[in-house]
């Protein structure tokens, strides 16, 4: 239950609260560099407009009554529309009695608040515990807290509403609110939104639900709107509010409006998606904006249309169209027409979706992306302020919804400012100029066919440049492509068939072009779409009918094979013979019968074809071209070459295979794999040199049994390490060493600058090309449930960070790993019996040699959490047989390898134990050898399989252990570990002989002294007894 908003001061005092303040232009550190301020304009008092992370001490920041002596009296700067907090991570927030102002967005975007407190005789009230922050006698509430509800209902008091931004409901109540300021809904999701009256401060009821998307409506009690629960619109205009997320709309469902607001839509994808049930009427000429795509991406007259001057208001509607802008000169112009070729929606490469791994009409398409917004589109309109004034969003909305996570939509990025830097490379055109600007067409049938033809796109020079690919529309009436259709792609192999003869072949084709819509007045931002404009062009046909064709095509491709010796004979006589080309043969005026065609040798790598008997009847054959197909011969193993950051094949490195020494094939990498047919036995790969730019990879040794690899995969892949190395950036969860989505992460240089900004994911960040010097790694914001870690420094020499990866570990901001349990004490071995005493002076008997004491129980490993390793470096090369590559990507660069850490230790102490020699096999084969050290080896990318771990010599002074065997499935062990143990034992030693001393021996020294001394007595006894005797 909501609790009573607790009253701080009287009412006269509350409704004196001053909600904005004057910023004096020029910011000052006060309080230990905690608190960015500026004076009052009466400089009587102190204004804080930011904070820094001095000011956060676990969560909290505290406004202090007073800076150096001086009343602080208000928070925000009116020049922003963010935060003062400065996206810090603050869960509490507590104001000094002194604040009695703030600005509009001075708590606007603040998504991890959870409570505000207030000192004694603060003006302002809170509502439920600091859940939200109250002004003027409890009639306006500045702040909801987005941490700490999930249901609310607004308090009757309130008539206005600052900011309720950001958050997650699954049910808001309204009450007797009339006013919404702008974006106090922004960024907020609703399940069900109750409403009776509230306005925006403009006065518009059409403008109270910018950036809010809700599921469901609710306005029972409202003399203003009606609902149906799919759409909210005004009950007396019909004009339409917002429609409900997530919602389909029947073909009529939109005709009841008399019009519709321009903020009625989520997204890009959801106003395209009900656009064509839409009157023009309430449409044209108008700008739909949406803020989860940046409030720059609209779309006007069906076009998607983006602003580039942001320090201008959005318009609600453009005049006519022209082909000019003041602010876009003729290089920016060239720009931008390249980002919005390569970009979407035209995405003329197909850099979506190499990209993202889908199309984009199946990414737009997700109801996660129509409610969210197109992060892709957002990314274009970013790259447009980009070009006119170096300036982006700080924020790519629609990040982290549907396809877009953040490190493809960081790679998207990329690959869009290399378009924009390559634009001269975008001034390119169909070339229609193919053999004199004729097509050949032959009879078929009853119809006509063409010969093979490409149109090619080249550029200003002239060249080909077929990665920009046009489509080309045929125009003509009754030709159609023979693949169906009437449109093709430059650069492909195109055949045409026409039902008549043909005459001429028309085309047309669109051409990217900017159109910059006119301002309605100097107040507004310009929108400039995205357009096309249609140019037409045209082939002459040259008709042949007497000929006949015979076609040599390897039947994978079905493109023309050169190479193979050909006989044609009749009535067995030879008719022509030929050796085949990129070009059909042509047999000039056949006489009617029947003829055999004879492939005597075929090309290289190809099988020979069987013959084919054909008939000549009145100068044509039925088909009009007669084609005879090569198979490929099987090559049996591919040998692939490729980078280790990309993934992608790489051309230029000379490679040789070795069998027992002797060379059995060398080449030179390309951009396809090699393939060979091997004979069964063990081989080496060898990179002799590598490409430019690349280091040389280790040597790879495969063994090939029954033709094909013995590991059973279907190529080796062999991975080259650029020679400007990468830096590697893991975060990890302290608790369970897994990678951590979520975070936040910014890297700095020794100056300063931002290096790099991204938003982690669940595989290892890496950035590509980094200068030599010390970087700073900060966490700006962590994932729900973490704590902020402390920032990591590090160098980076020549290229590469100094240790390895850099892991960054964010600890539970809650929950803490349980105590581990004590493991047993080993059992004491047994003490050895002491051997008996002898019981004669004998040379006593040597005793038994007591037995070595049991090995003690190895204690159980105690369930402390594991800490992440750091990944070691990759080597030059990968060296195992594989199935893939290595790719993935990231903000610059994701590359998605695992390890397997094999540990040797000693049994008792459990230290890693130097100086063994090991070996891993599979099928017999030597996979990996080396000898341990004090550190766990690791092993890149091992294929799934089974393998065994030999130990071939101990260290000294140890037992050679027992094989183990082991199975990897899916980059892990099969008890989903990744990590082998193998103990060593040490030698026993033997036993002591027992300190017991025997009798002396006779003969001795000490025997003789006292035997002499014993007689000397008995005599002397025997003297004094016979003197007493006389």
């Amino acid at each position: 239950m909501r609790k009573k908003v607790k009253k701080a001061v009287s009412g006269l005092l509350a409704g004196a609260v001053c909600l904005s303040a004057v910023y004096s232009g020029h910011a000052v550190y006060a309080e230990g560099n905690e608190f960015i301020t500026s004076p009052t304009s009466d400089q009587t008092g102190v204004i804080i407009t930011g904070i820094t992370d001095a000011a956060v001490h676990d969560g909290t920041v505290t406004i202090p009554d007073e800076l150096n002596g001086t009343p602080v009296k208000s928070l925000g700067d009116k020049n922003v529309n963010h935060s003062f907090l400065n996206g810090k991570d603050v869960e509490t927030l507590t104001l000094g009695k002194n604040v009695t102002g703030m600005t509009l967005y001075a708590l606007y975007d603040t998504p991890g608040l959870k409570k505000i407190e207030l000192a004694e005789g603060s003006p302002f009230t809170t509502d439920g515990d600091g859940v939200a922050l109250l002004a003027g006698g409890g009639s306006t509430l500045i702040k909801l807290c987005p941490e700490a509800v999930d249901d609310y209902t607004v308090p009757n008091s309130v008539k206005s509403i600052w900011n309720m931004d950001h958050m997650n409901l699954d049910s808001l109540d309204l009450g007797n609110t009339t006013e919404l300021r702008k974006l106090a809904l922004a960024g907020t999701e609703v399940g069900t939104l109750t409403v009776r009256d509230p306005k925006s401060s403009s006065g518009a009821g059409t403008e109270i639900l910018y950036g809010t998307t809700v599921h469901a409506f609710n306005a029972d009690n409202s003399t203003v709107y009606e609902t149906d629960g799919k759409a909210l619109w005004t009950k007396d205009d019909k004009e339409l509010v917002k429609v409900a997320a997530g919602t389909d709309f029947d073909e009529t469902y939109f005709e009841q409006f008399s019009d519709v607001s321009p903020y009625a839509f989520n997204s890009v994808p959801e106003y395209l998606k009900i656009a064509g049930s839409l009157p023009e009427s309430v449409t044209k000429n108008k700008v739909f904006s949406f803020y989860s795509q940046n409030d720059a991406v609209f779309v006007v007259n069906g076009e998607v249309g983006f602003c580039y001057n942001h320090d201008k208001a959005v318009p609600d509607s453009v005049g006519g169209v022209t082909d000019y802008s003041k602010d876009v000169d003729a290089t920016k112009y060239d720009q931008i027409r390249a980002l919005m070729y390569a970009g979407v929606p035209v995405d003329g490469t197909g850099l979506f979706e190499k990209t993202f791994g889908v199309s984009y009409e199946d990414a737009v398409s997700s109801q996660e992306v129509m409610e969210h917004g197109d992060a892709a589109l957002n990314t274009v309109s970013a790259l447009v302020y980009h070009i006119i004034d170096g300036t982006e969003p700080e924020v790519i909305r629609g990040t982290g919804y549907g396809p877009f996570d953040a490190d493809k939509v960081a790679q998207y990025r990329s690959q869009l400012l290399k378009a924009v830097e390559h634009y001269k490379d975008y001034n390119f055109e169909p070339d229609f100029s193919v053999d004199g600007n004729t097509v050949t067409f032959h009879r078929n049938g009853d119809s006509y066919e063409s010969d093979p033809f490409t149109v090619h796109t080249v550029n200003a020079s002239g060249e080909v440049a077929d990665q920009y690919v046009y489509t080309i529309n045929v125009t003509s009436d009754k030709i159609t492509c023979k693949d169906g259709g009437n449109t093709f792609r430059t650069g492909e192999e195109v055949v045409l068939v026409s039902d008549e003869k043909p005459e001429q072949i028309t085309f047309s084709y669109n051409e990217p072009s900017l159109k910059y819509y006119k301002k309605t007045n100097n107040n507004v931002q310009d929108v400039l779409a995205s357009a096309v404009r249609e140019k037409d062009a045209a082939l002459q046909v040259d008709v042949v009918v007497e000929d006949l064709l015979i076609s040599k095509q390897d039947a994978a491709t079905n493109k023309e094979l050169p190479g193979a010796s050909l006989k044609l004979t009749k009535d067995g006589k030879t008719v022509d013979e030929w050796v085949s080309t990129n070009t059909p043969h042509k047999i000039n005026n056949p006489e009617d019968g029947t003829y055999e065609l004879t492939e005597i040798t075929a090309p290289d790598g190809y099988e020979v074809a069987e013959k084919i008997i054909f008939t000549v009847k009145n100068g044509t054959v039925e088909s009009g071209k007669i084609t005879m197909y090569d198979q490929p011969l099987s090559k049996g193993i591919k040998i692939s070459k490729q980078d280790v950051t990309t993934g992608k094949e790489l051309p230029g490195a000379t490679l040789t295979i070795t069998k027992d020494g002797e060379v059995v094939e060398t080449w030179q990498s390309s951009d396809t794999p090699r393939e060979f047919t091997l004979p069964d036995g063990e081989y080496t790969l060898t990179e002799v040199t590598a490409p430019d730019g690349y280091e040389v990879a280790e040597k790879i040794t495969f063994a090939i049994k029954d033709g094909k690899l013995a590991d059973g995969s279907d190529k080796v892949v062999m991975y080259d390490q650029p020679t400007g190395g990468s830096v590697k950036i893991s975060k990890v969860s302290a608790t369970t060493g897994e990678e951590l989505p979520g975070a936040t992460l910014v890297l700095k240089d020794a100056k300063g600058d931002v290096v790099d900004e991204w938003v982690s994911g669940d595989t290892v960040h890496v950035i590509t090309g980094i200068a030599d010097g010390v970087y700073t790694l900060t966490e700006k914001r962590a994932p729900k449930g973490y704590e902020i870690a402390e920032s990591i420094e590090f160098e980076v020499k020549n290229g590469e960070a100094v240790g390895g990866t850099v892991v960054m570990e964010d600890k539970e901001s809650k929950a803490t790993p349980s105590e581990p349990e004590k493991p047993d004490e080993p059992e004491k071995p047994a003490t050895p019996s002491e051997p008996d005493k002898p019981t004669t002076p004998d040379k006593p008997t040597t005793p038994d040699k007591p037995t070595t004491p049991d090995t003690p129980n190895t204690p159980d490993t105690p369930n402390t959490p594991d800490t992440p390793s750091n990944p070691s470096k990759p080597s030059g090369g990968h060296s195992h047989s594989s199935s893939g590559g290595g790719g993935g990507s990231s903000s610059r660069t994701v590359v998605t390898d695992w390890y397997l850490a094999v540990s040797k230790q000693d049994i008792t102490t459990k230290a890693e134990l130097p100086g063994a020699q090991l070996t891993i096999t599979k099928n017999g084969a030597v996979v990996e050898s080396w000898t341990s050290t004090t550190e766990p080896h690791k092993i890149k990318n091992l294929a799934d399989g089974e393998y065994v771990l030999t130990e071939i010599t101990a260290p000294d002074g140890y037992e050679v252990a027992e094989s183990i065997p082991f199975t990897v499935a899916n980059k892990m062990l099969k008890d989903g570990s990744k990590t082998v143990v193998m103990y060593d034992a040490p030698k026993p030693v033997s036993a002591p002989v027992p300190t017991d001393t025997p009798l002396p021996k006779t003969g001795g020294t000490t025997a003789a002294a006292v035997f002499t001394a014993a007689s000397m007595l008995c005599m002397i006894l025997f003297y004094k007894r016979k003197r007493m005797a006389q």
